[in-house]
């Protein structure tokens, strides 16, 4: 069903090269212009780069297009996004690299930013996700490529600031307590539980993007390419759009979330955990 639906958009359409170029460069730029310190494993590079990998293939593959038409899709894009690869990057991060004494200051200050207030990027995250998900608001990025992917930005860097706060990045986090971890972890679970049992428990359908065949267009034809409309896009796969209803889409899509964020969440608190015992 899901190769039925792809099948109507052109290899262009599907896969995005500028994602998966400036992917590439960050690559390059990670492994052999930054410098590597020496206590830096070789396992924090290989997690680094696949995280690099699933964001490319997240955003700049099949999965970004099917997530404008299936909302369990953009749930799983949402996933793979904030809870895997995300925690991923600010795991596999470089530290200990020197920095200029006339920036070290401001890094400091960042640092206990990060220790002393992570309610701060709690909000911030829970705050714009919540947002982008509000019925009409989620509407109107949708249906705008450019808006989408500046949001999905800006997301995105507050998620790696949430999680900055779960791995011990400089020795002022290391300070950062197993309790106060797991309080940080409890309440992100409490919140997005929240959101999750109200998309499962609703009767409403809310994303009209999914049910207004002329919003639903409006959102594909952003995505296609220089040269493609959405009127090159045969009439037989609106047909199949047929066995993904969107109310059940919809509850599927909260079950995902539910499970999946237990699951990540609870992983980033167990290494914490067992790098702890080893420490």
């Amino acid at each position: 069903m899901i190769g039925g639906l792809l099948s109507n958009f052109s290899f262009s359409a599907q896969w995005n090269g500028g994602v998966f170029y400036f992917v590439l460069l960050t690559i390059v730029c990670y492994l052999f212009i930054i410098p590597t310190p020496k206590n830096h494993p070789r396992w924090k590079s290989v997690v680094f780069v696949v995280a690099l990998i699933l964001l490319a293939f997240t955003l700049g593959g099949p999965l970004n297009i099917l997530a404008r038409m299936i909302f369990r899709a953009h749930m799983i894009q949402m996933v793979i996004l904030f809870f895997i690869v995300a925690p991923m990057l600010v795991l596999g991060t470089k530290r200990g690299i020197p920095s200029p004494k006339q920036i070290q200051p401001f890094i400091q200050i960042w640092n206990s930013i990060i220790i002393k207030y992570p309610i701060i990027f709690i909000i911030l995250f829970h705050g714009l996700l919540l947002i982008y998900h509000i019925p009409s608001v989620f509407d109107d990025i949708r249906m705008s490529n450019t808006l989408n992917y500046f949001y999905l930005l800006g997301l995105f860097i507050t998620a790696l600031l949430l999680y900055s706060s779960l791995f011990s990045i400089s020795d002022i986090t290391k300070s950062f307590s197993h309790s106060n971890k797991w309080f940080y972890v409890t309440l992100n679970i409490m919140i997005l539980l929240g959101f999750s049992s109200f998309l499962l428990i609703t009767r409403n359908q809310l994303y009209g993007i999914y049910i207004d065949l002329e919003l639903l267009q409006t959102a594909l034809e952003v995505c296609l390419p220089v040269g493609e409309t959405i009127e090159d896009i045969p009439e037989k796969f609106y047909a199949n759009l047929n066995p993904f209803p969107p109310l059940q889409e919809q509850k599927i899509g909260g079950a995902i979330l539910a499970g999946s964020q237990f699951f990540t969440l609870f992983l980033i608190y167990s290494f914490n955990i067992l790098k702890g015992k080893k420490s």
